[in-house]
């Protein structure tokens, strides 16, 4: 946690944390006391191992909260709540060997295999423009809960805090996507043949991408980053992809993805859109190198969801595919 002393005088500091279990129950405490010097900012951290958490997943978004406080002088002058979850997200080989003759790789959640059913949601309402409610937000969960639905694709941009705090309570694996898309200008790869790949736009990239992470890293449901959408690879999104790994790295670990990257090394998982039922069903037949989860999939224009119940078949079929 930093602490920035803006005035010119020495401040005496107290920060104090305590993390309240459900029932309100203190799990763990400490207090750590600081002298800030005028115009600085020092950094104090805490650590504890903690037995027999409850873990936080989908099915059972177990929270506990955070309580920041901050004394000065003796006098509370700020108290920053946050949700807090355990959980453990892995990318790793399995036992179970596909066609190719090689384990299949997967992700685990909190060391269980996941398969992802979700949805890309906008922050859009035909009344209220881009402006949304928290009580349509907790309906829009509530009916994603009762159709069986585990996770949500951000397209294509952060969203309200609130948003993410009742992903947190509801139980909503999160895909975060930085605020990134410029597929006007498609996906050539040449140096300069999009705003990815020409490095004079690097530092929008760079900012959009690193305020996603330190506005949203907290929170238990961000469970994926994403570099964006339809904004081509290269040189740009190379460097995201770089900063988010280094970022997370002592953090939570999570799997940082982008579509445009298809193969490439700057996704961990393969993200495409809208593949057939038939390449899903061997590419779950035959395995990959990283886990699969379309990021689009059913897009209701004209008939283009009338293969939805084929692309399901293949994806129950064979169980290695997330979605």
């Amino acid at each position: 946690m930093d602490i920035k002393n803006h005035s010119d005088k020495v401040k005496d500091i107290d920060v104090t944390y305590e993390l309240l279990d459900a029932k309100g129950n203190v799990a763990a405490t400490a207090e750590n006391k600081l002298w800030v010097s005028p115009n600085t900012i020092t950094t104090t951290s805490f650590e504890k191992t903690l037995d027999n958490v409850e873990t936080w997943n989908a099915d059972h978004p177990n929270l506990y909260k955070l309580l920041m406080t901050i004394k000065e002088d003796g006098k509370v002058t700020e108290v920053i709540p946050q949700n807090v979850g355990f959980r453990r997200i892995e990318i790793k080989e399995i036992d179970q060997i596909a066609g190719n003759g090689k384990p299949y790789t997967v992700l685990l959640f909190n060391g269980q295999p996941i398969k992802f059913k979700g949805v890309n949601i906008h922050e859009h309402n035909p009344l209220t423009g881009h402006y949304v409610t928290e009580e349509l937000m907790r309906k829009d969960f509530e009916l994603m809960k009762l159709n069986n639905l585990n996770s949500v694709r951000l397209c294509h941009y952060p969203q309200d805090r609130k948003f993410y705090e009742l992903c947190d309570e509801y139980g909503l694996y999160v895909y975060d996507e930085a605020n990134i898309e410029s597929h006007g200008m498609y996906y050539d790869l040449r140096k300069g043949g999009s705003l990815g790949n020409n490095p004079e736009w690097l530092k929008p990239h760079m900012d959009r991408t690193i305020n996603m992470f330190e506005r949203n890293k907290n929170y238990p449901s961000v469970t994926f980053w994403s570099l964006g959408n339809e904004a081509g690879n290269g040189y740009n999104f190379y460097q995201t992809y770089l900063w988010l790994k280094e970022a997370d790295k002592n953090i939570m670990q999570r799997p940082v993805n982008y579509e445009r990257a298809q193969w490439e090394w700057n996704t961990d998982m393969y993200v495409p859109q809208y593949p057939g039922a038939g390449w899903l069903e061997d590419i779950g037949k035959n395995g990959s190198d990283r886990p699969i989860v379309p990021s689009e999939y059913a897009h209701a224009m004209g008939n283009s969801t009338g293969n939805l119940w084929g692309q399901w078949q293949a994806i129950y079929k064979l169980s290695l595919i997330h979605i």
